[in-house]
């Protein structure tokens, strides 16, 4: 099975704390294969040999060499296989390095210093331990005080080993000379790695302080679509929160498929930045990071989409449904206006939140399917050939026969949105995206009176069904037309702001994780709200 390589968000994010701030998890962890793998191999023909062709001065502690060496190789091969897995979370990464280090010390430490020491040799050399901690530290890039401890560790801990073995009356202290010159070194060892390892820590900060200025720290995935995943994000400076959106490269297949992607991302951006509407998601900021996934950064939301509210609570009050379409065509109209279309309107793309003191303010999300309508040069249809760009369940019918498109194609979706606001559930079903589809095209809708349990005004029921009419000229003409006739709607009793924060101190729905994406099933549950 091929594995998935990880996202670039997982690369951000394991980069901020065990890493230097311009590492990534990937090349962290082709350090890590290189170490397992050199150690794994170096044990496995030292076995080899053991068996093969035994070293008399070997003999006395077979067992114990031959014990030793296939635990350290156990540990070697798990660390590898950890450094090839997505499986383990990147803080675990860096932990599995450093018990790699030192267990790999102290088990050397624990076979040589058996061994007696040569008599015609005064002096044997460094301990191998000492050239394990600066080879593993320096190669691996620790942060320095984890060098530092887990050196000490791991040389101190031989010394440790040394003198335990001799007051067993295991081994012969050799000379204090020798002594000194042997294990010399195991003191100073630690320190140099971490001052090699700080060094290198200030010169990646300093690269990382001038490529990311202004830049955002990724700390928690809150949702995951189509075109990449959203991440919650903290602006490094400012320490603002947001919501960050990249593009998952190794997810869009082909190269073709990839540049369009790619394309309509950076359309997304763009478009929704030029918006004002404070019913329109802000963009704060996008670009390319340095893995080539590109990315944009908008206003985080406190609250949830209109999709998971109703599988939550059930269809919503007729005046509470006014009250949200209203804000959405505030989004629209000026959308309209400025000749964009958006062509994906559906319950995961309106999100209800808090903003400031109000609550039930809705956010018009993912203009990523957004289109100029006076574009007709070939950069306009960032779409794949063949390919129909949209929700099955929100398309109007122009949209499904793939004809051009005005304002008009979304407040068609805005009427079905409309629907299963009241109703709890889409307009039209179907088993497959092609019946639904042609239901849009040929199948007139209920009333949403007809269908829903709850009691909705007559005049709403009307403007639903208009919103949803086959043909864009027997639609309402603009979303601010629609806006006007939300307003006209009769209300027993209307949806206030102090029903409104009564409802939401109860429900508390931005308390409820998110879903893991965007998805949702074509029928909801229902349920009182």
């Amino acid at each position: 099975m091929r594995r998935r390589p990880p996202s670039t968000a997982q690369r951000l994010v394991a980069r901020d704390r065990q890493l230097p701030n311009g590492e990534t998890l990937v090349r962290f962890k082709m350090r890590l294969r290189l170490v397992a793998g050199a150690t794994l191999l170096s044990e496995l023909l030292f076995v080899a040999h053991l068996l093969i062709a035994p070293r008399p001065a070997y003999m006395p502690i077979f067992g114990l060499t031959l014990g030793v060496t296939g635990a350290l190789a156990l540990l070697s091969g798990a660390s590898l296989y950890a450094s090839l897995s997505d499986r383990f979370p990147p803080d675990k990464v860096p932990r599995i390095a450093v018990t790699l280090m030192v267990a790999t010390g102290l088990g050397l430490a624990l076979v040589f210093n058996k061994l007696p020491w040569p008599a015609e040799i005064s002096i044997p050399g460094w301990s191998p331990v000492t050239v394990v901690v600066l080879v593993t530290s320096i190669i691996m890039v620790f942060r320095p005080k984890v060098t530092l401890i887990a050196g000490l560790i791991t040389t101190l801990g031989e010394l440790a080993i040394v003198f335990a073995l001799a007051e067993r009356g295991l081994i012969d202290l050799p000379p204090v000379e020798d002594l000194s010159m042997r294990f010399g070194p195991n003191i100073f060892a630690p320190f140099a790695a971490a001052l090699a390892n700080l060094l290198v820590w200030r010169m990646s900060e300093r690269l990382d302080e001038a490529e990311e200025l202004g830049s955002y720290r990724l700390s928690q995935r809150i949702g995951e679509g189509g075109m990449g995943e959203v991440w919650r994000a903290t602006h490094r400076m400012l320490k603002r929160p947001a919501a960050v959106k990249l593009i998952q490269p190794d997810r869009l297949g082909e190269r073709g498929r990839a540049e369009v992607a790619v394309k309509r991302f950076e359309r997304e951006a763009q478009a929704t930045a030029r918006l004002c509407s404070p019913h329109t998601v802000e963009i704060y900021d996008f670009g390319v990071t340095k893995e080539g996934a590109f990315f944009y950064v908008m206003e985080l939301l406190d609250g949830v989409d209109l999709g998971t509210l109703v599988e939550r609570h059930g269809p919503l009050p007729a005046e509470r449904v006014v009250h949200l379409l209203s804000q959405a065509c505030h989004s629209l109209a000026e959308a309209h206006a400025r000749g964009l279309v958006h062509r994906d309107i559906k319950p995961a793309n309106l999100f209800t939140c808090r903003y400031g003191t109000e609550v039930d303010f809705l956010k018009v999300l993912d203009f990523g399917l957004v289109k100029a309508q006076e574009a007709t040069d070939n950069s306009a249809r960032l779409t794949v050939d063949g390919a129909i760009s949209g929700t099955p369940a929100y398309m109007a019918p122009e949209q499904v026969l793939g004809e051009d498109l005005d304002g008009r194609a979304d407040l068609y979706a805005l009427g079905c949105v409309a629907w299963f606001l009241l109703t709890g559930r889409d307009p039209f079903e179907g088993r497959v995206a092609a019946e639904v589809m042609f239901a849009h095209l040929n199948t007139a809708p209920e009333p949403p009176s007809a269908v829903s349990e709850r009691e909705i005004p007559p005049e709403l029921d009307a403007l639903v069904l208009a919103m949803m009419a086959k043909a864009p000229a027997d639609r309402p003409a603009d979303a601010a037309d629609i806006g006007v006739a939300l307003a006209a709607v009769p209300h027993a009793r209307p949806w206030t702001p102090d029903r409104a924060h009564a409802w939401w101190d109860a429900q508390r729905p931005s308390d409820t994780p998110l879903p893991a994406t965007a998805h949702r099933p074509l029928s909801a549950k229902r349920g009182a709200t």
